[in-house]
């Protein structure tokens, strides 16, 4: 009894770690299908009729000059003891001129770009970077008295 009992337990324990192991595959972000993007016509769709027929975009563009809708879309894959990466990114633009009518829809892939990572745990600085005790005893090193403001 007690040797298969230890055979199920080496069993179970191999099955979950294979099962660990295994990448997570996660989608983010809406892209229309690729028949509802050639339904849109430049000169003739507006953005209410883009809105009907693929729904509103994820986001829009921010700048006067250009006006345009952004619809993205991105494929992670997530496995243990490694870094997410970004394994497929589909983006649809859909370019309206001053009157409101499509002027041109743009599709582009992950081969088209770079990855931009949009969520990161850091904030980059720039200069010299000081350990800890230097920022401690930094006045008291370089002599400053402890004045924030240099008197003129």
């Amino acid at each position: 009894m007690r040797p298969r009992l230890a055979t199920v337990a080496v069993t179970a324990l191999l099955a979950g770690t294979l099962l660990a192991c295994s990448p997570v595959i996660r989608t983010h972000g809406y892209m229309p299908v690729e028949e509802r993007l050639d339904r849109i016509s430049a000169g003739v769709d507006t953005r209410g009729s883009v809105q009907r027929k693929i729904g509103r975009p994820a986001t829009e563009s921010l700048f006067a000059p250009e006006d345009a809708w952004y619809y993205v879309s991105s494929i992670v894959k997530e496995e243990t003891y490694k870094a997410p990466k970004v394994i497929d990114r589909k983006v649809a633009v859909i370019r309206f001129d001053d009157t409101g009518l499509v002027t041109g829809v743009e599709r582009y892939g992950l081969e088209d770009g770079r990855v931009i990572d949009l969520k990161t745990r850091t904030t980059p600085t720039y200069g010299t970077e000081l350990t800890i005790i230097e920022q401690l005893f930094g006045n008291l090193i370089s002599g400053s008295g402890g004045t924030l403001i240099d008197e003129q």
